[in-house]
């Protein structure tokens, strides 16, 4: 008999043996730092009173007297012991695996609690993920199933209690069975840090598996007692590879009090928005308090934390910024990644420097005009009387420098025109600068930017990269210059599109109500195939992405798939083209008569957007679905092609553009540039919303975070004088 049931036994039948008004004291000596256990041994004790076929039974008899009594299912090869808890829409008991005498946690959804078939899938959905991960600080799944209406998942039970009870301890000061050390001293921070750092370690590991949690919090971080192992659980909120939901558009799921900004509103979440969660836990950890109040009704991103130092004078002012850079409203202005938090954390430990910062000066004056008025209005006055200095200062913009690199061609002069672009529809808002090629350097704003690059030989080239705010070094963009692919797997066949003005509907996402002029231009008829992208990655020597080395020559006719944006733009651009903004794609898709159907229509049928929804985790299967889903780059029916001779526009993949992605915040938007917006819709559209050439969606620009229903296809760019 394992230990823990073993106390179990031992307590119950002292307890059992004594006169009822004598137990209290009894349990709180036997059970001192043990709240599990004592509230196992009660159980049972209510159990055995209300039974009176067994007067002296054994633990494991009450137990399953008790299971019976409360109406617990009998689930095959399992004997159910007791309730632990609840968590991700299920609930989770206590049992015993018959064949391997092994405790386990078995999570079930019974007829009598199943809310719906979603959250059946969604039970079978978080065996899968987590079976699929293997880290040692994730919960490990055995088995899972469903019998007679109960379906189940077994996993490893582990000892000991969850962080949200040790944080009750903490601020109980109750020392007894408590994991961390007392609070308020460097002990104490230099273990949430590790324990914190432990956490994010596993999240990474999911985040590179293409799983998101979506509900990190205290409750599911679990703390083993004896080996003082740290355990995340509680995936059924994940968010897979590919980004498949199974609640509807909007939805807004997970813990209040630990939701990100983005996942409030029900917008784009990727492994920022664990980040986020995972802040809030090191914040209420280390200042014993959540960091906005208690109030969970609102969200927690209209102003910044409170001072953690003020709340625990233990916490170094390093951590303090590590935290605040996990706690950032805006996901670009956290940390990329788990991995990035993890590092900066377990720096502060070691003490060597850390990569999180203050807040640039204009955004913390704002944060302070809203939450302190008075010293706003003096610092603005400090600022007012400086005015002159900042004048007669030299010019602060970021440097940028510029240079071509010819890979396997002639090296050739080359003039480059710098346009300034909006973010969200890449509209060229102004000609910044010219400069004079194959090297150039400039001071230009932090901001969103084309470098349109003419070479002697009359070849445009165009690229699009991102200004940051960084002035303590120069930026520099190195383009290579490759020759033209031709033949076979060369660069596909183009349609010539007119210009003009292209209006965006009102009540589009993302903040992309209004209208753009756009420039003539030729963009493929066809998406950049398997064979295509292989000859790219062979003649430039560029990492493939991950499973691209399953596919063989059998596949080389379908869509590129499980694609990254970084990898489209580098594809574009060896080919001497570059991605499409959201307006030229939407002109190309759309014609001048904003078709919302290839060949306008209230319908199409024939687009390849209706094959069913398959929740798959593993990579294998993932690859499988998509050659099972997607059509070959010819294979488009007439009704489902523009007129202009585009195929695929809607469905069959989704399509990357230039176009940065934007997060609600209030009643605006606000850019993020780790997010692009892919357009038509996919093999998969019509079984989450309605699919025609307004479908727009939001994407990460994370490799972990590529999917197989997206892909791309490049716009050549036309001399306009």
């Amino acid at each position: 008999m394992d230990s823990l049931l073993a106390r179990c036994e031992r307590v119950f039948q002292q307890a059992r043996a004594l006169d009822p008004a004598d137990r209290e004291e009894f349990l709180a000596a036997a059970c001192a730092g043990a709240p599990e256990l004592r509230a196992q041994v009660e159980a049972c004790l209510r159990a055995a009173e209300r039974s009176s076929a067994m007067p002296s039974g054994s633990l494991l008899e009450v137990a399953r007297q008790r299971a019976v009594a409360t109406a617990l299912p009998d689930v095959a090869g399992f004997e159910v012991l007791y309730r632990l808890g609840r968590g991700g829409g299920g609930t989770v008991f206590l049992a015993r695996q018959t064949s391997l005498l092994r405790r386990v946690a078995l999570k079930l959804y019974t007829e009598r609690v199943l809310p719906s078939p979603k959250a059946a899938a969604r039970l079978h959905r978080e065996a899968q993920i987590v079976a699929s991960l293997g880290h040692p600080n994730i919960v490990k799944v055995f088995e899972h199933g469903e019998v007679g209406g109960t379906h189940w998942f077994a996993m490893e039970f582990v000892e000991g209690h969850d962080l949200d009870t040790e944080l009750r301890f903490q601020r109980e000061g109750r020392r007894a069975g408590a994991w961390l050390p007392p609070f308020g001293g460097r002990e104490h921070v230099d273990a949430v840090v590790g324990l914190v750092a432990t956490v994010a370690d596993a999240l990474e590991h999911a985040h590179r598996q293409g799983v998101v949690h979506r509900d990190v919090k205290p409750a599911n971080i679990l703390l083993e007692r004896d080996t003082g192992r740290v355990v995340l659980t509680d995936f059924g909120l994940a968010l897979n590879h590919f980004g498949e939901r199974l609640t509807s558009e909007g939805d807004v799921l997970g813990t209040l009090r630990y939701m990100a900004p983005e996942q409030w509103v029900g917008g784009p979440v990727d492994a920022r928005a664990d980040v986020f969660a995972l802040g809030l836990v090191l914040y209420e950890a280390l200042g014993g308090e959540p960091p906005f109040g208690d109030d969970a009704a609102r969200p927690a991103s209209w102003e910044e934390p409170r001072s953690l130092r003020r709340a625990n004078r233990a916490v170094p002012v390093e951590l303090e910024l590590v935290c605040r850079q996990a706690l950032r409203r805006l996901p670009a202005e956290r940390y990329a990644s788990a991995a990035a938090f993890r590092d900066d954390l377990r720096a502060v430990v070691r003490g060597d420097p850390i990569r999180a910062r203050r807040l640039p000066p204009w955004r913390a004056l704002a944060l302070m005009l809203r939450r302190r008025p008075i010293a706003a209005a003096l610092a603005l006055g400090v600022l007012a009387a400086a005015l002159v200095l900042v004048l007669a200062w030299p010019d602060r913009r970021p440097s940028v420098g510029v240079g071509l690199r010819f890979v396997g061609r002639p090296v050739e002069a080359a003039t480059v025109r710098i346009a300034t672009l909006d973010p969200r529809t890449c509209d060229t808002e102004a000609l910044t600068a010219s400069l004079d090629l194959p090297l150039g350097r400039r001071s230009l704003d932090a901001g969103y930017y084309r470098f349109c690059v003419r070479l002697a030989s009359g070849e445009l080239r165009e690229y699009t990269r991102v200004v940051t705010p960084d002035v303590a070094s120069v930026q520099r963009f190195a383009f290579d210059v490759y020759p033209l692919p031709t033949g076979a797997a060369g660069a596909s066949a183009v349609a010539v599109v007119a210009g003009g003005r292209v209006s965006l509907e009102a009540g589009m996402p993302h903040g992309l109500e209004r209208a753009v002029e756009v420039a003539t231009f030729a963009i493929e008829r066809t998406e950049v195939s398997n064979a295509q992208f292989r000859r790219f990655l062979a003649e430039t020597g560029r990492q493939p992405p991950v499973g691209f080395d399953m596919l063989t020559s059998a596949h080389d006719d379908l869509p590129v798939g499980r694609i990254g944006w970084e990898d489209a733009r580098a594809y574009a651009e060896w080919c001497g083209r570059r991605l499409p903004s959201f307006a030229e794609w939407a002109l190309a898709a759309r014609g001048p008569h904003r078709h919302r159907y290839p060949r306008g229509g209230d319908s199409c049928s024939e687009a390849n957007t209706e094959r069913p929804l398959f929740q798959a985790i593993k990579l294998e299967d993932q690859f499988r679905t998509y050659v099972e889903s997607v059509r070959r780059v010819q294979d488009c029916p007439a009704a489902a092609s523009t007129p202009n001779g585009l195929l695929h526009v809607l469905g069959n993949v989704a399509e990357w553009t230039e176009a940065v992605g934007c997060n609600r915040v209030g009643t605006g938007w606000v850019v993020d540039w780790n997010l692009r917006l892919v357009a038509g819709g996919d093999w998969k559209s019509a079984s989450y919303t309605v699919s025609d050439l307004t479908t727009v969606d939001i994407a990460s620009i994370f490799p972990a975070e590529a999917s197989y229903a997206r892909g791309f296809r490049c716009l050549q760019p036309l001399p306009q004088d």
